[in-house]
């Protein structure tokens, strides 16, 4: 005699789906057999990409609050939508205005749409960063029950985290995901770092000495996921175990590329050129994932050598 679980089907709403990690996580959604719909601005842009998504509704979250009646029948929303942090020409005061709005005034919409919802069984995991936190200086390390730093980027964080808990008033599970470095070849740092070190433009940031704390994609799409099915609530650190310092990074990249790395971009031309986004690549963030790892979460990845020659193709895992 066999033992039959069937699993229930979930319809899930993703907001920030054509992003990076969205095509990621919409992959998985799809293998597990799941239906999606989409919020997004441009829904000519989304359909090319996901022929097969039961609905896009084309909200600009940023101005619109979404119609209650399209959380009817959705047992999961997430939100990874926000607007990509860096720029060439460094922080603007238009662009942090579009920093903050992108994922604070957004994810403030989104949940008036679904606090006018009937639907209070729904679980919301929303994307947040490990920017929350303050410096890892003096070797301190952040957990979820870490304080909040006070950088601009500490503030969005702080700012886009309590819209989306604002959503529990109304019966709803959330659950919140700081993420930290996202790797995968797709997109994030690899995607950026990989011709510059193929032609051997490879380069430290500063010292090198900051602490890069990584995730795999594979990691991000599985623990949103494991966020969503289990109903969790509160705070995760979407980091792995081990986090390393930005130098031991760079040379273990190189090393997989067969590449060498000649430069280290001081700090001081980081300053000048990019001035407050320069933090961004010169800040230190020891950030241990506790509460993930308390939940049952497993990572699949924690070591950074199997992850990066996982996305450069050394393993299939």
């Amino acid at each position: 005699m066999y033992l039959v679980i069937l699993r229930l089907k979930l319809k899930y709403l993703i907001t920030g789906a054509t992003g990076f990690i969205g095509k990621e996580l919409i992959d998985k959604i799809r293998k597990n057999g799941d239906s999606f719909e989409i919020i997004t601005r441009n829904s000519n842009r989304a359909k090319k990409i996901f022929p097969d998504a039961n609905l896009i509704h084309q909200i600009d979250l940023k101005t619109e609050v979404p119609k209650a009646d399209i959380f009817k029948d959705i047992d999961v929303v997430i939100n990874l939508a926000g607007e990509f942090v860096f720029n060439p020409f460094g922080w603007t005061k238009s662009k942090k205005l579009s920093i903050y709005n992108s994922r604070v005034l957004l994810t403030k919409n989104l949940v008036k749409g679904i606090s006018a919802s009937t639907n209070n069984s729904m679980v919301l995991v929303s994307a947040s960063a490990v920017g929350y936190y303050p410096q890892s200086e003096n070797g301190k390390v952040f957990d979820e029950q870490s304080s909040s730093g006070k950088e601009f980027l500490s503030e969005v964080c702080r700012d886009w985290e309590n819209e989306a808990l604002l959503a529990k008033n109304f019966g709803v599970s959330v659950s919140i995901i700081r993420l930290g470095i996202v790797l995968g070849k797709q997109g994030g740092v690899i995607k950026n770092f990989y011709w510059p070190f193929i032609f051997g433009l490879g380069t430290v940031f500063g010292k090198g000495t900051q602490w890069w704390s990584w995730i795999h994609v594979k990691d991000v799409v599985n623990l949103i996921l494991f966020c969503a099915e289990n109903r969790l609530n509160g705070i995760y650190n979407g980091v792995s175990v081990l986090p390393v310092m930005h130098q031991d990074f760079v040379k273990m990249l190189a090393k997989l590329l067969n590449r060498r790395v000649y430069f280290k971009f001081p700090e001081i031309f980081l300053k000048l050129i990019f001035r407050e986004m320069a933090s961004e690549l010169i800040n230190s963030y020891n950030v241990k994932p506790n509460a993930t790892l308390k939940s049952g979460y497993e990572f699949i990845y924690d070591n950074l050598n199997e992850a990066l020659g996982n996305i450069l193709k050394r393993d299939s895992k």
